[in-house]
């Protein structure tokens, strides 16, 4: 699996790295509100587009499971203390002592001899 992560990142480098290198062409990037022009690569601006979308995606995404991590927090809270009060009925149950052995009668059956 560790293989496979890597042969992916490096198809993934690599097509990044011919991306940028066939795209070096300078594009005016404005900002609308503000009055400023950057001049800069046209790959750069499409990599840190994908990249903001990506970070912004991506704290969407955790923002979101939140309350899914808090339930995970609360649920593993309770089953320690489950696990504690377990283990303080055992230690309970084994230092008691042990119920007085019943005595049952025992029935005996006479042999009946067939003559």
């Amino acid at each position: 699996m560790r293989t496979l992560s890597w042969l992916v990142a490096m198809v993934v480098g690599v097509t990044l790295l011919l991306f940028a290198l066939d795209n070096r062409d300078m594009v005016a990037l404005g900002f609308w509100p503000l009055p400023m022009t950057m001049h800069i690569p046209l790959f750069a601006a499409i990599l840190g587009a994908g990249g903001l979308g990506f970070l912004i995606g991506g704290t969407m995404a955790w923002v979101r499971a939140g309350r899914w991590r808090r339930l995970a927090r609360r649920r593993e809270r309770e089953v320690e203390t489950l696990g504690r009060q377990v283990k303080a009925l055992e230690e309970a149950a084994s230092a008691a002592t042990p119920p007085p052995a019943v005595s049952r009668p025992v029935l005996r059956l006479a042999a009946v001899s067939g003559g």
